[in-house]
């Protein structure tokens, strides 16, 4: 066999396992990205886009490069939607569930309301979406794996880590974060009624997400509010999300450094 034939072959075979490893799962310091095998096409969709998103891998890589996990954390594309605990994402046991039926879901929601706030691509606001769940489910396995004493609600604290990894390491976090925000806003316009439930729930509503996500940007960096949604706020609430952000951001800082010396 000639030396450019020996070449080829290896080259060919080279090429078969980057492409497999990426399309079957891939692996980070500490971090496992795996997917479910779709069942139709429309499964099959999703996971390509998961795949190409290259905001998605931005949020794995800023995980694998910022925050230090004791055990390995995997990310699953496709949950079972019959075995998921939750319709969304959600943390348990070690591991990140995204289900197919979710990311459908989300997408079919958002195309129908996007232009409410003139949103032309819909992906913009899927991907900053999950993306944000991402995050916020990470910050569930900090805690979680390092038993870190938390004071409120931990949905409220890993709110927080999201945004401050968001604003801290994404070169366009606050575009990011405002389409997080904006999803939220999309999602209190259901027409339905508040109810006792809701408010009793571990999460926030809706739209108060809303407001805390712009008030976290606010505090971070008020310049990078647009006119649109400078009106929300009065002089009295921006110096309040400004105090409030520095607090945040100084808590997940020292955090993540004493993590990151263990």
């Amino acid at each position: 066999m000639s030396f450019y034939r020996q070449g080829c072959r290896y080259y060919f075979k080279l090429c078969l396992v980057v492409v497999s490893c990426w399309y079957c799962s891939f692996s980070t310091a500490g971090i496992v990205v795996k997917h479910n095998p779709p069942v139709n096409t429309i499964e099959e969709a999703l996971l390509e886009d998961m795949q190409r998103s290259k905001t998605i891998r931005k949020a794995i890589n800023v995980l694998q490069q910022h925050v230090t996990f004791p055990k390995p954390l995997v990310v699953v594309y496709g949950e079972n939607p019959k075995k998921a605990s939750s319709p969304g994402p959600y943390y348990s046991h070690g591991k990140i569930s995204i289900p197919y039926r979710y990311i459908f879901q989300l997408r079919k929601y958002l195309n129908k309301r996007k232009h409410i706030h003139h949103y032309k691509n819909v992906d913009d606001l899927v991907f900053a979406s999950l993306v944000f769940a991402l995050l916020h489910e990470a910050g569930h396995a900090l805690i979680y794996q390092y038993q870190i004493p938390i004071l409120g609600r931990e949905e409220d604290v890993v709110d927080n880590f999201a945004s401050y990894l968001l604003l801290s390491y994404f070169p366009n976090g606050s575009e990011l974060l405002v389409a997080a925000a904006v999803v939220f806003d999309l999602y209190s316009k259901n027409g339905k009624k508040i109810t006792d439930k809701q408010m009793q729930g571990e999460h926030r509503l809706h739209k108060q997400r809303y407001f805390s996500l712009l008030c976290h940007l606010y505090g971070h960096q008020p310049e990078s509010i647009t006119k649109k949604y400078q009106g929300l706020f009065s002089s009295q609430q921006i110096s309040q999300c400004a105090r409030d952000y520095k607090k945040l951001n100084y808590g997940w800082k020292t955090i993540l450094s004493g993590l990151n010396k263990k």
